[in-house]
């Protein structure tokens, strides 16, 4: 009896002992597993700090190749896409100085997009410029209405869209407020009014009253849709004009037809006619389109080949870490201001 119950208690203690091991060893396993995400997530954070500088000098290499480029203008002027090509080449000059990280540049034009802020004018003189801009965006928003499903007819969407227009205007303190518009802001979830200034933040243009077309709608013609983009896409909240023909968007040109039926048509021919010239674009070259299409080309104050303002947007890579920055900016003959950043 005494040799069975040493053995049953020797079978017992090594019944304890593996149990002790088969927990020392999956605890081992959860701390080496723990050891390895902390110094992944260590890494991806001191990446990721060390890459957020990178992204001013981003600024700043774009701030000096747009005002050298301004300082050299050639006397034909060239396309965006000459004119990232060009920055890419230079850009690669400064691989060497960066070591592990990588970082990418874009340049939009500003001026491709309507001027926002075109519609309120800060003076006299400017007021005849600001109801051409404000005609124009009526087309604007009346050609996407029809594309995007207006189905009460070209004359009402016109009607529609200069009604919009007219509330935006009185929402930047162009126009009084119209009690209607007043009970309807107050009748809000979260009631608010007009500020009485020009938008601030794009995220503005959604909140305007707008009682003739359904909610669905206006958030298509003003958000886009997958059937493209919609009106904040194709504004400047920041240049106040003119639009340059150069790199004007597709939905920004179709203001500046009169004839809805005609707008996309005319657009696609003026983009085809761009597209063709290749990297240079001689000054002038879009009258053959207005001219074909029996159009009053508009005055160089609406619609020049000139750009002022710009949009970059910058990616550094370094190691895992990925960080970005869209920066809007003005230029001067010495120097580029930027008045908005933005890191995603």
């Amino acid at each position: 009896m005494s040799g069975k119950s040493r053995a049953s208690e020797d079978g017992a203690v090594l019944i304890i002992v593996l149990f002790l091991m088969a927990g020392i060893a999956a605890l081992s396993l959860d701390l080496g597993r723990d050891a390895l995400l902390d110094s992944a997530f260590s890494r991806s954070i001191r990446a990721r700090l060390a890459s957020k500088p990178l992204l001013a000098s981003c600024e700043n290499l774009a701030a000096r190749f747009i005002v050298r480029d301004f300082q050299n203008a050639p006397e034909v002027p060239e396309s965006m896409d000459a004119k990232n090509r060009r920055l890419a080449v230079w850009l690669e000059d400064y691989a060497d100085h960066l070591k592990s990280a990588d970082i990418e540049i874009r340049i939009e034009d500003e001026n491709g997009r309507f001027p926002l802020r075109a519609l309120f004018p800060n003076t006299k003189s400017e007021k005849i410029r600001a109801e051409q801009y404000e005609a124009m965006l009526e087309r604007i928003v009346a050609r996407l209405l029809v594309a995007r499903g207006y189905e009460k007819g070209e004359d009402n969407a016109r009607i529609a869209a200069r009604r919009y227009v007219a509330e935006l205007l009185a929402w930047g303190g162009e126009k009084p407020v119209s009690e209607e518009a007043t009970r309807w802001y107050l009748d809000r979830e979260i009631p608010y009014l007009p500020p009485g200034r020009p938008p601030e933040s794009l995220a503005e243009l959604p909140l305007v009253y707008w009682p003739d077309v359904d909610e669905e709608l206006a958030k298509k013609v003003l958000l886009g849709d997958s059937d493209g983009p919609g009106l904040l896409e194709n504004c400047s909240l920041w240049s106040r004009g003119p639009i340059n023909v150069n790199s004007i968007t597709t939905v920004t040109g179709w203001g500046l037809a009169d004839d809805l039926a005609t707008a996309r048509s005319f657009m696609n021919e003026l983009e085809t006619a761009r597209a063709a010239l290749g990297d240079e674009l001689p000054r002038g070259w879009e009258n053959d389109v207005f001219s074909a299409r029996g159009l009053v080309r508009p005055p160089s104050s609406i619609l020049s080949d000139q750009s002022r303002w710009f949009r970059i947007k910058a990616t550094v890579r370094q190691g895992a870490a990925k960080n970005s920055v869209e920066s809007v900016g003005w230029i001067t003959k010495t120097r580029m201001t930027w008045i908005r950043r933005h890191v995603l």
